[in-house]
């Protein structure tokens, strides 16, 4: 789990360093690494390409920019620009798929188990779902959490079901936490996820889980209570530190 992160961390940073390293990897024997590292290397090779476009469009748009706003200013005003509203800070592992792109399409792509979709293509799928929200993407994503045979890509769905903190989840995230056969990376995600969704009907699965056998999944379920906690409580700031101003 802690390779798994050190790789998705330099995917994230993208410096050439870190293409040495992920690329070393690529075949590990463990299969959550070598799909994390297969991420990494397709999420800078992504936002390479997209770099270098958005540059060369600065470039041959340069000159007709200067010539939209003198036309707009004439008319009374600027010409209005989308603005594209991130409900989610986080710096994710892949980037959404294509705007536009059919909910019908995502959800496929999501839960296609054959090689013919590239894992880094799911998890574009996946985060699409989650910044379109709603009914269907939540059971798209409470479908993939129960029926996928990637480990790498369940405890991402677990982790975007803790971002968006539908109660229609808890169902799935209480099975996979309470599965003694999932993996532990995945039973750590749904550990947190349940934490962040603040329900009091999330506690018992926690509590059991602080006893589970597996370290990582017991720290992980202590750590939920307390969010738990915390969610509850309404309180505006977490852990605050007695005395601080």
């Amino acid at each position: 789990m802690v390779r798994h992160e050190a790789a998705e961390a330099a995917g994230a940073v993208g410096c050439p360093g870190a293409w040495q390293l992920v690329e070393e990897h690529l075949a590990d024997a463990t299969r959550e690494v070598s799909e994390t590292c297969q991420l990494a290397v397709q999420r800078m090779a992504w936002y390479e390409k997209k770099q270098a476009e958005e540059e060369e469009e600065k470039r041959t748009q340069e000159a007709g920019q200067q010539q939209q706003h003198k036309a707009a200013a004439e008319e009374g005003g600027e010409s209005e620009k989308a603005v594209v509203i991130k409900r989610y800070l986080s710096v994710d592992p892949a980037p959404p798929a294509a705007p536009g792109t059919p909910t019908e399409r995502l959800v496929a792509s999501l839960l296609d188990e054959s090689a013919e979709t590239p894992i880094f293509d799911r998890y574009r799928a996946l985060f699409s779902l989650r910044d379109a929200g709603g009914a269907p993407a939540v059971s798209a994503l409470c479908a993939a959490l129960r029926g996928s045979t990637s480990a790498l890509l369940k405890h991402e769905v677990a982790y975007v079901l803790g971002q968006m903190q539908d109660p229609a989840s808890l169902g799935a995230l209480r099975e996979c936490l309470l599965d003694a056969g999932e993996h532990p990376m995945v039973r750590h995600e749904a550990a947190e996820a349940l934490g962040a969704l603040g329900a009091e009907a999330a506690a018992p699965a926690l509590e059991k889980g602080a006893s589970d056998e597996d370290p990582v999944v017991a720290q992980s379920c202590v750590v939920a209570l307390d969010v738990l906690a915390h969610e509850r409580s309404g309180a505006f700031e977490y852990a605050a530190i007695d005395g601080a101003s």
